[in-house]
């Protein structure tokens, strides 16, 4: 289970809801669009389905919540530092002998593609709340644009970093 995925979370497992809809992945999924989007309010529940963005804005997630494993950043030397398609694409693997296919990015394929328009309104929903233009408080937006954050210092992040978790769990 890769409790970041989700909007709400409880350990046992009862409480699921807003797959997809964490704050960080909403954060990353906002600043995707907001790269390709030039004007925010074109951004609607009813524009096509971003799949794209939404599994690499899961990935950019993943990835830096594995640098953090440690309670410290901890990118990896060379090009397993770099978010690209080197890493974090599927590809086959070459362990113990054997080639084994790693599907880093298709794993989170069916289960977004899957996604049915009132999550997918949810997820722009909550994404907007996010928009630089809903802030009221113009320090926040200023810390954010320059890449800062109004994010608490406590917060508390888990992942299940090396699992291999099926689409029935996502």
């Amino acid at each position: 289970m890769c409790p970041y995925l989700w909007r709400e979370w409880r350990k046992d497992g009862a409480v699921r809801a807003g797959k997809f809809q964490s704050e960080l992945i909403l954060w990353t999924f906002l600043t995707h669009l907001n790269v390709l989007v030039s004007i925010l309010a074109s951004i609607t529940p009813s524009d096509k389905r971003s799949v794209g963005a939404l599994i690499l804005s899961i990935l950019a997630v993943e990835r830096a919540l594995n640098m953090w494993t440690t309670g410290e950043c901890k990118v990896p030397l060379g090009s397993l530092g770099h978010f690209s398609i080197d890493y974090w694409n599927d590809r086959t693997e070459y362990k113990n002998g054997e080639y084994k296919s790693n599907k880093k990015a298709s794993r989170y394929f069916k289960a977004v593609d899957s996604l049915k328009d009132q999550d997918w309104d949810g997820i722009f929903k909550g994404a907007r709340v996010y928009c630089l233009e809903n802030m009221d408080d113009a320090s926040q937006r200023d810390a954010i644009a320059i890449g800062g954050s109004n994010l608490d210092d406590n917060l508390e992040l888990v992942s299940n970093h090396g699992s291999e978790a099926g689409d029935d769990e996502l």
